[in-house]
Formats: C-alpha cells, structure tokens, sequence
C-alpha cells in the first residue's frame, strides 16, 4: 500500500506532470491545423487565451488541461450524481494510476474542445 501511495505522490509531482502535458501538447500539434497564422501552436495558444486560460477535459481520474503557460491536472471530479469526489489516500488502488489510455482520453477530449472552436470561430 505505502509503494503505490509513492508512485501516486509521483505521478502527481509537478515534474510528472509536465511530461505528461508535454506528451499531450505534442499529440494534439500533430492533430490541430497549422494552415493558420502562427500555425499549430499559434492556435492552440489562441483557443487557450480564448477560453480564458482554461482549456480542459474530463477524463477517468479527474481533469486535465491547459491553463495559462502550464499543463494541469485536478484529481478529483464529479461522479454520475454530480457528487464530489476527491481521491484520498485512504482509497488508493493501482487504478489510480495514470495510463496509455487516460492520455489518449485527454488529447481526444481537448481536440474536440479544438473542433468545437474551429466550428463556432473558423
């Protein structure tokens, strides 16, 4: 129990984080656009800015997105009764742990966000 509260402590470091951001960034650069000014980063930085430094997804342990200059990500979210959920450490499992999956989770919910925007603002 104490080895995966460790791995957990980790994997929410600040660090762990940022290569986590790094990795979604980059996936949804080689998704988004880049025929527009400033290109794909200029407009992802543009969707950023315009939804006021927020730029998030539900996905399987929380939400994950953009805010102004850095990458986030909130561990706790609302269950199906719109409760909320907080992860504690008294319920620590090996689901907690961030996946492959999950990853794939917060890039497919932030390009629909990109999708939407593109839609709504051309």
């Amino acid at each position: 129990m104490e080895e995966i509260r460790e791995k957990l402590n980790h994997q929410a470091s600040r660090q762990e984080v940022e290569k986590v951001g790094d990795i979604v960034k980059q996936r949804l650069l080689e998704r988004i656009p880049n025929y527009y000014q400033g290109g794909a980063n200029g407009l992802l930085n543009r969707i950023i800015n315009r939804l006021g430094g927020h730029f998030v997804t539900a996905f399987r342990l929380g939400y994950a997105g953009f805010g102004v200059n850095q990458f986030y990500i909130s561990y706790d979210y609302y269950d199906s009764t719109f409760k909320h959920v907080k992860v504690e450490y008294k319920t620590v499992s090996d689901d907690l742990f961030l996946t492959s999956h999950d990853i794939d989770a917060i890039v497919n919910g932030l390009m629909i966000k990109v999708e939407d925007y593109l839609e709504e603002f051309g």
